[in-house]
Parts: C-alpha cells; sequence; structure tokens
C-alpha cells in the first residue's frame, strides 16, 4: 500500500497543552500516513517529538502567527504587529520551505497560522488542511472592534484556500459554519 506524505506545520517550540495534542493527532494518523512535522529548530518540542520517533522537518526562523483565540493578544496591540512583519519578513523561507516537502497533505496545526494556506495552494501541489485548536474570543455586541472584521477575514480565507478545515470544539465549528 503506498501511503500518502503528511506534512504537519506546528509552529510553538514549547510543548504546553497543543504539544501534547499534537503527538496525539500525529501517532492517530500514522496509521495512514507517513508524517513529518515541521517544527521550530532547536526547541523543547522539536526533542519531544525526536524523543517519540515522529520525523521532524526543523525551521529556524519565526512564522509569524494571526494571534486570534481567547485569552490571546489584543489584535490592535505591538505583539500582533510584530507577527505581521515576521509574516511578511519570512515569507520567501516559508514558501521554500513548503516547495521543498514534498507532502501530498499538508496540514496547519492552528489557525493562527491558516495565513499559510495561500502559500501552500500557490506554491505547492499539496492539499491543505487547517486544525483549528483554538477558542474563538468572546464577541459582544459594540465592543471588541475589529474582531468581527478579523473573524470574517479567517473565515473567507480558510474556505478559499484550505481544502478541509477541522475543529477542536463543536462551539468553534458551529461559530466558523463553514460549508
Amino acid at each position: 500500500m503506498n501511503r500518502k506524505k503528511l506534512i504537519i506545520i506546528h509552529h510553538c517550540g514549547t510543548i504546553g497543552g497543543s504539544g501534547r495534542s499534537l503527538l496525539q493527532t500525529v501517532n492517530m494518523l500514522s496509521e495512514k500516513y507517513d508524517i513529518s512535522v515541521l517544527c521550530p529548530a532547536d526547541s523543547q518540542m522539536s526533542v519531544f517529538l525526536t524523543d517519540n520517533n515522529i520525523d521532524v522537518i526543523p525551521y529556524s526562523f519565526r512564522l509569524g502567527s494571526l494571534s486570534y483565540y481567547s485569552g490571546g493578544p489584543d489584535i490592535f496591540g505591538r505583539t500582533f504587529f510584530k507577527e505581521i512583519l515576521y509574516i511578511l519578513k519570512n515569507r520567501r523561507r516559508r514558501i521554500e520551505l513548503l516547495k521543498n516537502c514534498g507532502a501530498d497533505l499538508i496540514m496547519i496545526n492552528s489557525v493562527t497560522e491558516s495565513f499559510i494556506a495561500k502559500e501552500i495552494k500557490k506554491y505547492t501541489s499539496s492539499k491543505c488542511i487547517c486544525f483549528v485548536r483554538e477558542t474563538l474570543p468572546h464577541i459582544k455586541k459594540g465592543k471588541n472592534k475589529g474582531y468581527g472584521f478579523f473573524f470574517n477575514f479567517l473565515k473567507r480565507y480558510m474556505e478559499k484556500y484550505c481544502d478541509g478545515v477541522f475543529f477542536i470544539s463543536d462551539f468553534d465549528r458551529l461559530s466558523y459554519n463553514l460549508s
């Protein structure tokens, strides 16, 4: 049986809850796919995955992220704009990494990295899926201006560039209401 190659893009170098969840996801999907994880080089996460016999493709630059989740930084704050600069600054490096991975399927392991979907579609022949593992911020009418716009941007972006979107919670799946 010819197994498909799956690459999972993981942006965080620390282990935490998303790292343990990633390990469970890899173990579950490894029954059907040959899996490698793109992960920050020389990080706790890279060591953790390697120690658990998971193939790691290290990268040594910041991917950047669109931090849109409950408890995350303000989208109008300094941290958010610093991440936008990393996205712009490291675009060429990300594209080269994606072009060279040779995957049949690329899974983005966070909605915060969903901007990569467009690069996957444009520069590879891989299918692209996004695993939304973050909980949406609670938006109150008249407050949190800009969050509704950003939510709609992410939703349209994933609809346009992802071949599939998976959610860790029904609340978020129902909130995004993707077709």
